[in-house]
C-alpha cells in the first residue's frame, strides 16, 4: 500500500471503489507499505548476502479491515458487510455470464474469488531483524495514501 504512479498499479482501484464499496469477502491477507518494499530492496541490492530472503509482511488482517481504512481514508462512511464463501462462489459465475453476454469483461473470477476468501497469513519479523527498523504503520500509511489520491482528483 502506498503513493505513487497510479497509472501502474491497483492501489487506484481500492481508493477509488472505496466510497460505493458496500460487501468485502470473509478472508485474511497481508499488508506492507510501498516504502518497506523498496527500503528492503534497496538492502537486497546494497548487501553482499546472495542469499538474503525477505518475507514482506507488516501486518495480517481481514480484508473487511483493510476495507473499511481504505473508505475512511477517502471519506467514506459505514462498515461493510462480509460475503462468506458459499455467496462468493455463485457470484463470480454469474458476472462472467453477465460479461458473455455484453461483452464486456469482469473484475471477479474464480481465482479472485479463492484468493479473498482465503486466510492468509505472514510472517514478516525477519525484515525488522535485518533492517533494523520496525515496519511503517499500515493504518498510517493507508491514511496518508488516500489523502494524497483523494487530493490528486483521481476519485
Amino acid at each position: 500500500i502506498g503513493t505513487g504512479d497510479w497509472e501502474r498499479s491497483g492501489t487506484p482501484r481500492l481508493f477509488t471503489e472505496a466510497k460505493s464499496r458496500r460487501f468485502t469477502s470473509a478472508g485474511y491477507a497481508g499488508f506492507v507499505a510501498v516504502g518497506d518494499v523498496v527500503a528492503a530492496a534497496i538492502y537486497a541490492l546494497e548487501s553482499q548476502e546472495d542469499d538474503l530472503r525477505l518475507l514482506l509482511n507488516a501486518e495480517n488482517m481481514s480484508w473487511k479491515s483493510a476495507l473499511e481504512m481504505i473508505g475512511r481514508s477517502v471519506g467514506a462512511e459505514g462498515s461493510l458487510s462480509v460475503i462468506g464463501p458459499l455467496i462468493s462462489g455463485v457470484l463470480w459465475p454469474l458476472a462472467k455470464l453477465k460479461t458473455w453476454v455484453s461483452g464486456g469483461k469482469s473484475a471477479l473470477s474464480k481465482d479472485l474469488h479463492l484468493t479473498a476468501q482465503a486466510n492468509y497469513r505472514y510472517d514478516g519479523s525477519g525484515f525488522e531483524e535485518v533492517i533494523g527498523r520496525p515496519y511503517h504503520s499500515v493504518a498510517e500509511v493507508i491514511l496518508e495514501t488516500g489523502q494524497k489520491f483523494s487530493g490528486s482528483n483521481r476519485n
